[in-house]
């Protein structure tokens, strides 16, 4: 993860530059409830500063998803 710096909380961190952007963005650390599958239940959601929306989510093995774009034009 390259960065030129962050300012942050204990789940959330802001970086001026992040993996494929050269933009701000937030890092936010989330748990979600166990399932019954083995895995690991903190995921990261990465937001664009500049465009106030989430541009993917990171699971627990650093697989990036984004299920919130399915369906859209």
């Amino acid at each position: 993860m390259a960065s030129t710096g962050w300012k942050g909380f204990e789940n959330a961190k802001f970086y001026y530059q992040f993996d494929r952007f050269n933009a701000p963005v937030w890092l936010v650390l989330v748990s979600i409830i166990p399932t019954i599958f083995e895995a690991d239940n903190e995921y990261t959601i990465v937001i664009s500063d500049a465009e106030a929306k989430v541009k993917y989510l990171i699971d627990p093995n650093g697989h990036y998803y984004t299920p919130h774009t399915k369906g859209m034009d």
